[in-house]
């Protein structure tokens, strides 16, 4: 199937895409109106993790503050972009997700209490308990495939375990699934 060819348009110094000038200005439009109207940036804080969420012209973008040892790095021209996604509250969510990932360890004796601090305020709706759920399913992956390699079990082998798709043998001389 042939691509359409994008039509892009400049206002204001912003670009704006679509499938012909009509459409490419109106997206250059509400870029610059979500622009305006974004809120200030904030920052999430995790267990001496930060990380900066900020607008730009193409969307919410993150960027860490401090290392693995909390300790404040100068100005990062690394970032992740997540352009597609209007909403600040899902970004939030999603770097709470990840902050969680980063500070978790195997030693975390209640992987519960531990999400439960990772999400230390309330988010609209279910947003707060699905991203909450994902922390969580994630921490008990990371669990699963440990377990499978103290038992003996090669990479791939432990992670079709973590994955579901193979049970963790009984006996440690057996692999089969």
């Amino acid at each position: 199937m042939k691509m359409k060819k994008q039509t892009k348009v400049m206002v204001y110094g912003v670009e704006g895409i679509g499938a012909n000038k009509t459409e490419a200005r109106s997206d250059a439009e509400n870029r610059l109106t979500a622009l305006v109207q974004a809120p200030e940036p904030t920052v999430e804080v995790f267990r001496g993790q930060a990380i900066l969420i900020y607008r730009t012209l193409h969307g919410w973008n993150t960027s860490f503050l401090t290392d693995e040892t909390g300790r404040i790095l100068p100005h990062q021209n690394q970032s992740v972009s997540m352009w597609a996604e209007p909403d600040l509250g899902k970004i939030q969510a999603a770097v709470r997700v990840h902050l969680g990932q980063i500070c978790w360890s195997l030693a975390e004796p209640d992987d519960d209490a531990f999400a439960n601090e990772a999400f230390p305020y309330a988010f609209p709706g279910s947003l707060g308990e699905r991203s909450k759920d994902d922390l969580k399913k994630w921490m008990r992956w990371q669990r699963t495939y440990q377990a499978a390699i103290a038992a003996g079990l090669c990479d791939n082998e432990a992670r079709e375990v973590a994955d579901g798709f193979r049970r963790l043998p009984r006996d440690r001389n057996s692999t089969a699934a």
